[in-house]
């Protein structure tokens, strides 16, 4: 059986990661798949996948540089480091976690590209080695309430970004979907 059908959950996690990257010339195309494959597994979801593919439809690759840089990167309007909103800035607790995060990579061979271990991207992307169980539990106490709370950020910002995310807070077991309106 295709691992995509066995565990859509993290499948889905996974394809919203390269979202949450630096764009590149295949961005509106790997939205598109992502979007396809979401609405087959999670029809809610999928409508906030739809919301996003719509924001970016028209944009040039260099708008949408500059729209990511602007919200994720430099002096950043939503930090993709979900430790940051679990720990705050400065906490043993967040080096622990990171720490225990990059273990569980290095077991896998899992590459970060450069990035930190509680980088968004790369949890999501990682979502399909964590065994189910460690899944739920990375969901319930890691993922869940960050992600509420970069929603909110991006949400209260206008940015399209908030749609990626509430597709993702959409997926998560628990989560109701009220709408993906801004």
């Amino acid at each position: 059986m295709n691992v995509a059908i066995k565990r859509p959950k993290s499948r889905a996690l996974a394809a919203i990661a390269p979202l949450l990257q630096y764009p590149r010339a295949d961005y509106a195309a790997r939205a598109a798949e992502c979007k396809g494959m979401i609405e087959l597994f999670y029809p809610a979801a999928g409508k906030c996948m739809a919301e996003f593919c719509a924001a970016i439809a028209d944009k040039p690759l260099t708008e949408l540089e500059e729209l990511y840089t602007r919200t994720f990167d430099m002096a950043p309007l939503c930090t993709p480091y979900i430790t940051t909103y679990l720990y705050g800035e400065e906490n043993f607790e967040r080096g622990a976690l990171m720490t225990q995060l990059a273990e569980r990579y290095a077991q896998s061979n899992f590459d970060l590209n450069g990035e930190l271990p509680d980088h968004i991207a790369v949890i999501l992307e990682f979502a399909p080695h964590f065994s189910p169980e460690e899944l739920s539990e990375l969901i319930e106490y890691c993922l869940s309430s960050p992600l509420e709370k970069m929603c909110t950020t991006l949400k209260d910002a206008g940015s399209m970004y908030y749609f990626l995310m509430k597709t993702a807070l959409a997926i998560l077991p628990g989560e109701q979907l009220e709408d993906c309106q801004k």
